[in-house]
């Protein structure tokens, strides 16, 4: 909302002419301290089968690919914990959980339980159960650079994609500024993620209504019963999508938590600062144009930090990606090559006095008399009744002073060079 302000304030008033700029990029600097949030959700799901699972529910370890120095192992679920109260129960449950710090395998713990049903193999019938999935969640800070295009598209693109984690090196953690701990999320924090939710479906947590929406009411025998039911992603059966279910929606729901920096988006204001003359900064308010209220202006918060912003213009490149473009590119350095070369005996001869223009022969008509009163030539035997040989069109031929005040048309070559150059400013017949 903030770039899509600010590049509306700026058009309606044409900051540096940016009303002439057709397909603008709007592109915070690179060493502006922007981050976004990376998180990895490892789950592991359990099938319940009676009081004593109790204590064998753990939390699995976030093997990521920017671990650090910090315990991996398996922590285990209090066994007093009231989540296990009354299980199975056809009603999703969810509830957050939190390891000390010293030895933290990641940044929080998530226990989700949706209804299932399994197959009972000594009576041979199906038979209401629990799927309890066990989470891990790792979050991490990214350094972005962070791009807008406001005139074709609404997204914020990034150079922090999807696969980081899976492209991710040891060098390549400082330059994305991953650090080498997990985020420390609290549960109040998570807690607020969480709030109930009271409507027609009940009053349940927030999380624990999406899980709700998966559940689908089968008839079997007449006997309701319920069950957690979703597209399969990667692994068979309603045990793993279930299982991927969850760790989509965790992903999702901690990602866009950590990404909002206040709780309420009517406090962040628009403005913009310059630096005036005194050393002071003089701020500017912006109005949030997008909004029905755009008359409304909200008070400056001058606790904040400018972010520069850069204005990139697209214009058009030449590429060689072809064979083709290659041997256009080669055809066009030759061609440039021989114009070079015949540019530079052009000069070479005007410079020795060997190159002239002159007017006597400025028709055909001029040419053929010339040629008529020359003397004949033995290189043009055999060609009276046409040229049949191509080595006729080889010869030189030139004007040359063959007697006084005469000039006639003769061949030439390395050998043999008849008659003298033609003298300028001198009278023939």
């Amino acid at each position: 909302m903030s770039l899509g302000t600010f590049y509306n304030y700026a058009r309606r008033n044409n900051l540096g002419r940016i009303q002439d700029v057709s397909y603008p990029r709007l592109r915070f600097a690179p060493d502006t301290p922007i981050y976004q949030p990376v998180v990895y959700v490892n789950c592991m799901l359990n099938i319940w089968a009676g009081e004593w699972d109790r204590d064998n529910i753990s939390f699995p370890g976030v093997h990521s690919a920017w671990r650090g120095s910090y315990s991996d192992g398996e922590t285990y679920v209090d066994a007093d914990s009231d989540i296990f109260n009354g299980l199975p129960d056809p009603e999703p449950r969810f509830d957050w959980f939190k390891g000390s710090r010293q030895n933290a395998s990641a940044s929080l713990n998530a226990l989700a339980i949706v209804p299932i049903v399994t197959s009972n193999k000594t009576t041979n019938k199906d038979q209401p159960s629990s799927a309890i999935i066990a989470c891990s969640i790792d979050a991490r800070w990214a350094a972005s650079e962070v791009s807008y295009q406001p005139m074709n598209s609404s997204t914020v693109s990034s150079n922090v994609s999807e696969t980081l984690r899976d492209t991710l090196r040891d060098y390549d953690r400082h330059r994305y500024g991953v650090s080498d701990k997990p985020i420390d999320l609290g549960l109040d924090w998570a807690t607020y993620l969480n709030g109930n939710q009271t409507g027609s479906s009940g009053n349940r947590s927030a999380i624990a209504l999406f899980l709700y929406s998966a559940i689908t009411q089968l008839d079997d025998n007449n006997a309701n019963s319920t069950t957690f039911f979703v597209p399969n992603v990667t692994t068979g059966g309603l045990a793993g999508a279930a299982e991927e279910a969850t760790a989509m929606l965790l992903s999702v729901v901690i990602a866009d938590g950590i990404g909002r920096t206040v709780s309420n988006p009517s406090h962040t204001y628009p403005f913009l600062a310059e630096e005036a003359k005194d050393g002071m900064m003089n701020v500017t308010l912006l109005q949030i144009y997008l909004l029905p209220d755009a008359d409304k202006r909200f008070p400056a918060d001058t606790s904040s930090y400018t972010v520069p912003v850069y204005l990139d213009q697209y214009g058009y490149g030449y590429g060689f990606r072809n064979g083709a473009s290659w041997f256009a590119l080669a055809s066009l350095l030759l061609y440039a090559l021989i114009v070079c070369v015949h540019g530079t005996l052009v000069l070479k001869a005007f410079f020795k006095r060997q190159y002239y223009g002159g007017g006597c022969w400025e028709d055909v008509t001029d040419l053929v008399a010339l040629a008529v009163n020359s003397a004949p030539t033995d290189r043009l035997y055999g060609t009276s009744a046409g040229v049949k040989m191509w080595s006729t069109w080889q010869n030189t031929v030139k004007i040359r002073e063959v007697s006084d005040r005469h000039l006639e048309l003769c061949f030439v070559d390395r050998q043999v060079d008849i008659g003298e150059s033609v003298q300028v400013g001198k009278k023939y017949l």
